[in-house]
């Protein structure tokens, strides 16, 4: 049932077995309402990805694919960083959720005050 002025869309989407985006409805729209628009390109650049898989990330690779600036990338990671969607866990190792980790988020920033960013960005 349509109200005045309501627009009705009819949605056309390719067929794929392979290489899509796989996420809950509400973990993107959670994040959506979380994130500016910027981190939530990268948000979705690295929920594009399989569970468990370990993804090089690069600069480079970010302007490549999504054409994003790598001081924008490096802005945005640490964005997803503080509100607990990517967690530190040691030296250059992340790992990265759809829903924010919070409790392990703050646990990480009580021990690894700053720490968090300041390896080589390269």
């Amino acid at each position: 049932m349509t109200v005045p002025n309501q627009k009705i869309v009819k949605i056309h989407r390719e067929e794929v077995k392979t290489d899509f985006l796989g996420i809950k409805n509400e973990n993107w729209k959670a994040a959506s309402r979380d994130l500016g628009a910027t981190a939530l390109r990268l948000y979705f650049y690295l929920a594009a990805n399989r569970d468990n898989f370990n993804l090089e990330l690069s600069p480079q690779n970010i302007l490549n694919e999504i054409g994003m600036p790598p001081s924008t990338y490096r802005d945005q990671f640490k964005i997803l960083l503080k509100k607990g969607y990517i967690v530190h866990k040691q030296g250059n190792i992340y790992e990265f959720y759809e829903k924010p980790q919070h409790a392990e988020a703050s646990m990480q920033k009580d021990s690894k005050e700053n720490t968090a960013c300041d390896f080589d960005w390269s």
